[in-house]
């Protein structure tokens, strides 16, 4: 059979990817009315230790929340140039050099997704740490009543404070484990590997919500939460298992995030399509 073949990309049909695609972080803790952040910032605590987790949760979870939305964007955008772009060949292939070339143009469009919700994360970090620029949080630099500026500390050992990074020599790795403080900011509970620093990027990067998972960790810090909240709600741990998530609970959020926060991509070859165009 001679002649020019046109088979446009959905015969490899994965225009579904932006709606079957699976995200390994809880709706609970994403989906509006973010009643998590309100959980969390609606205290009756007037002035919060800045390692407070009522303080960084919100900020955390916002940036979460932005995260995913910037990524089903780039899905959207990239499939709707894949889906645009003509398979053409100039026989009819056989299933199987079917077969390979379709999986290797979806293994080429997945990384080149990634890639470019990467290039737009590096732009975005890139430009606020290179430059230092001032957090509208005040998380990296104080600012006092005479005018001065002052950079912020923070200490990675509550225990030992001369364990201790700032945020004018290492503005993307000075961090230190957010918790839960009482009103003379005495730490009452650390959350493991769950960080506040300089800029909310870099701290929701180098963080883990794995305390989220674990029923004794999630129920240690939420009960003295829970007394303090005006927006109290029934809130549960996460449940993990390893037959739905390729993630482990105590991966960091950035492995998560530069892989568009996808559990997996569900992809559909049909060479019956393409052999009857």
């Amino acid at each position: 059979m001679g002649g020019l073949f046109h088979n446009e990309y959905p015969m490899i049909n994965i225009s579904q990817l932006a709606t079957t695609i699976d995200k390994p972080i809880d709706k609970e803790f994403l989906a509006l009315p973010f009643h998590w952040i309100n959980y969390l910032q609606l205290t009756s605590i007037a002035e919060l230790n800045k390692n407070d987790v009522r303080g960084v949760g919100p900020l955390i979870f916002q940036t979460l929340s932005s995260f995913c939305d910037l990524s089903l964007k780039t899905i959207e955008n990239e499939l709707s140039i894949f889906n645009s772009t003509k398979y053409v060949t100039k026989n009819v292939y056989l299933q199987d050099l079917f077969q390979s070339q379709s999986e290797q143009t979806v293994a080429f469009f997945i990384q080149r997704t990634i890639n470019t919700f990467l290039l737009t994360l590096s732009v975005v970090r890139g430009a606020s740490t290179s430059n230092q620029l001032y957090s509208g949080l005040l998380t990296n630099w104080i600012f006092t009543t005479t005018d001065l500026v002052f950079p912020q500390f923070f200490y990675n050992d509550p225990a030992n404070p001369s364990m201790y990074c700032s945020c004018k020599t290492d503005p993307t790795t000075c961090s230190a484990l957010a918790g839960v403080y009482d009103y003379i900011g005495r730490p009452l509970i650390i959350i493991p590997n769950f960080r506040v620093g300089c800029y909310v990027i870099e701290t929701t990067f180098s963080s883990t919500i794995e305390c989220f998972y674990n029923q004794t960790c999630f129920n240690s810090f939420n009960k003295l939460i829970y007394s303090e909240s005006n927006a109290r709600f029934n809130a549960t741990p996460m449940i993990w298992s390893q037959n739905t998530s390729r993630y482990l609970p105590t991966t960091n959020v950035q492995t998560i995030i530069e892989q568009l926060m996808i559990e997996r991509w569900n992809d559909e070859i049909s060479f019956e399509s393409y052999f009857n165009e």
